[in-house]
């Protein structure tokens, strides 16, 4: 700008000297000059450096057909490719509809995008919202515009900045996955509650670090991913979501996940490289329980985990547990894989030899602290009582 500046007081003051030479009146110097400064903008008179989706008011009447939108853009759109695997693509339907978008890989996403009215299905990778100047690294929020794509029931953000989500994302009310993914997500607005149809919420490797506590009223909510953002505690509300299904928390500085307790329906938790010391309570449909990696230091509790499905699979390897607890007897007659790898004990319960005797069952008991004569023993129990179990030391 600073540049664009020097050049048109040059421009000017080469004029005024011709002006004196040849005898040309100032006034019409002064507005040749002007005419340069209004040539040097684009055709809307803004500046070239301003970003273009902040300068627009979308004007979707413009557009006879969504054809026609996706030729407005900046960058080519292949309709209904055979090959669609990490390129920008659009699927039309046979009434001519654009219905779905992938936008990959591309310098900024074209504001009339939000013309697509007919669009189930958008996904953006890799693409900035906005188009920025080479000095501007400010991160602003999805556009407001959003909210237009009233029929839309996928929609997919992965590594694009975002910082937070306008409250028009509320008004989005068919949407049953909504996937956030490496964007500088830090907060989720309140309006989220209006997605009533929201069966998957993804929200992966970002900044939060709370989740509002109306994320309750997700009643149709299934999986929810929140692994690597900042979490340090779980609301308290989360034992309403009773359709949650699977739970991913990983890698979050969670200390606690009590808030878990006597959530019913959860099959599948995953809460590996966080710093909890104690397991949750009553989750009595657990299949699948991961929690390596953590500060857990006994396993009170777990004959509460799983004690109405069928085939579990736990891990617990990586902690600093010292006691695995009589009440293991309630759910180890269906336990498919357990493993206490890498921890402090120095006994096995004899509750532990109820395993089903299969070769489908795996125990790993390896790197903790038997003693010799208490290796040995178990070893030989292990020989009289679960010789088909794949077991590591």
């Amino acid at each position: 700008m600073a540049n664009q500046s020097l050049v048109l007081l040059v421009s000017a003051f080469c004029l005024l000297q011709i002006a004196t030479v040849v005898g040309t009146n100032v006034d019409d110097i002064v507005g040749f000059s002007n005419d340069i400064e209004t040539q040097s903008k684009s055709p809307d008179g803004v500046n070239d450096n301003t970003k273009p989706n902040e300068r627009t008011t979308l004007d979707c009447t413009q557009f006879r057909r969504d054809y026609d939108i996706l030729k407005s853009f900046h960058f080519l759109v292949p309709v209904n490719p055979p090959v669609t695997t990490s390129k920008t693509y659009a699927t039309m339907n046979i009434t001519n509809h654009v219905i779905q978008l992938t936008i990959y890989n591309e310098s900024f996403v074209p504001l009339n995008v939000y013309c697509l009215k007919n669009l189930n299905q958008l996904t953006i990778q890799n693409t900035d919202f906005y188009q920025y100047g080479l000095d501007d690294q400010t991160i602003r929020p999805i556009p407001s515009e959003i909210g237009q794509l009233s029929l839309l029931r996928t929609l997919t953000i992965i590594n694009c900045p975002v910082g937070r989500l306008p409250d028009e994302i509320g008004q989005l009310l068919l949407l049953t996955g909504l996937t956030i993914i490496g964007s500088n997500l830090k907060e989720i607005p309140n309006v989220i509650e209006n997605l009533s149809q929201l069966q998957v919420l993804r929200l992966s490797n970002n900044q939060l670090t709370l989740l509002p506590s109306n994320i309750s009223r997700l009643r149709s909510l299934k999986t929810l991913w929140l692994d690597s953002n900042r979490i340090a505690s779980l609301p308290s509300v989360m034992s309403s979501l009773t359709g949650l299904n699977t739970l991913y928390i990983q890698s979050n500085p969670l200390t606690s996940i009590d808030e878990l307790n006597n959530l019913y329906g959860l099959q599948h938790l995953y809460a590996t490289s966080c710093k909890i010391k104690y397991l949750p309570n009553n989750i009595v449909s657990l299949i699948t329980l991961n929690m390596a990696y953590n500060n857990l230091i006994d396993l009170f509790g777990i004959g509460s985990l799983g004690r109405s499905s069928g085939w579990k699979n736990f891990d617990f390897s990586y902690n600093e547990i010292d006691l695995i607890p009589p009440e293991i007897y309630n759910i180890i007659s269906n336990m498919q894989s357990f493993s206490v790898k890498h921890n402090n004990l120095t006994h096995l319960p004899n509750e532990i030899y109820y395993l089903q005797n299969l070769n489908t069952v795996s125990l790993n008991i390896g790197e903790n602290l038997f003693s010799l004569d208490e290796l040995n023993t178990i070893k030989a129990t292990i020989v009289n009582r679960l010789r088909n179990v794949r077991v590591t030391y």
